[in-house]
C-alpha cells in the first residue's frame, strides 16, 4: 500500500511540474490550494517546479510558487538554480522576480557556470543588465577559465552585450588555451561583436596557445569575409 501510494504521489507531483512549465497559472494555484503537492518536491536530477517554470520563463508561476514556499536557492546536481534557468530562458521578467525574491545572484553550477555566464552567451542585453546591476560577478571564472565576456564575445551577437560588460569592469582575461575576448570572436562571432571589442581597446596582438592571433583565428571565421575588422586585425 505504500508503494502504492508513493507511485500516486509522483503521478501528481509530474503533473505539478508539467503545469508548472507549460504557465498554467490557474491550474498551478489549484493544485497548490489542493494542498496534495510539494512545491519543494525533487526530480530528477535534482530540479524542482521553480526551477522548471524558471526555466520556460512563466513569471505568474514563479511568483504562484515562491508564495507556497518554493525554495528559491535550491541547487540541482550539477550546482545550477532556478535563477540560473531564467537567465537561460532569455526572461528579465523572471530573472527580476527571482532576484527580488532573494535569489543569490553569484551562487552557481559547480563547474563555476553563473546566471551571468549563462545569459552572456546568447542573451539579449536587458537580462544582463539586470544581473549587472544586482551585483553579478563579471569576472567569475568556470572551470575552462572562461567569463561572462568570454562567452558573450564567442557566442553573443548582440555588441552591446560585450559593451556591457567592459563598462561594468569586465577584464580581458584569457581562456585556458589563452584565447582572449577578440580571438574567440574572431574565431566564432560577427563583425559588429568583432568591432566592438576593437574599439573598446582590445589588444590584437596577443598570442594564444596555438601560437595564433586574434587575425589568424578570423582568416577561418566565413562571418568575416571581406569585413572592415578583417582589415583592421590584419594590420595589427
Amino acid at each position: 500500500m505504500a508503494k502504492f501510494r508513493k507511485v500516486i504521489e509522483k503521478e501528481a507531483q509530474d503533473k505539478f511540474y508539467d503545469l508548472c512549465t507549460e504557465g498554467k497559472i490557474q491550474e498551478v494555484r489549484n493544485a497548490i490550494d489542493s494542498g496534495s503537492i510539494d512545491v519543494n518536491y525533487v526530480y530528477e536530477y535534482g530540479t524542482t517546479a521553480l526551477m522548471g517554470a524558471a526555466r520556460f520563463g512563466t513569471p505568474e508561476v514563479i511568483s504562484a510558487l515562491l508564495e507556497a514556499g518554493a525554495d528559491i536557492n535550491a541547487r540541482e546536481q550539477d550546482g545550477n538554480t532556478a535563477l540560473g534557468w531564467a537567465a537561460v530562458s532569455n526572461t528579465p521578467e523572471a530573472v527580476k522576480l527571482l532576484l527580488n525574491a532573494g535569489a543569490s545572484v553569484n551562487v552557481g553550477r559547480y563547474d563555476g557556470l553563473s546566471a551571468l555566464m549563462f545569459a552572456a552567451k546568447k542573451n539579449t542585453p536587458e537580462v544582463l543588465r539586470v544581473l549587472i546591476n544586482a551585483g553579478a560577478n563579471v569576472n567569475a571564472k568556470d572551470s575552462n577559465n572562461m567569463t561572462p565576456l568570454l562567452y558573450a564575445a564567442m557566442n553573443n551577437p548582440h555588441p552591446e552585450a560585450v559593451n556591457l560588460l567592459i563598462e561594468a569592469g569586465a577584464e580581458d582575461i584569457t581562456d585556458n588555451n589563452g584565447m582572449t575576448a577578440l580571438a574567440l570572436a574572431a574565431n566564432w562571432n560577427t563583425p559588429e561583436v568583432v568591432k566592438a571589442l576593437i574599439d573598446a581597446g582590445a589588444d590584437i596582438s596577443v598570442v594564444d596557445k596555438f601560437h595564433m592571433t586574434a587575425y589568424d583565428h578570423a582568416r577561418w571565421n566565413k562571418k568575416l569575409e571581406g569585413s572592415e575588422v578583417l582589415a583592421r586585425l590584419k594590420e595589427g
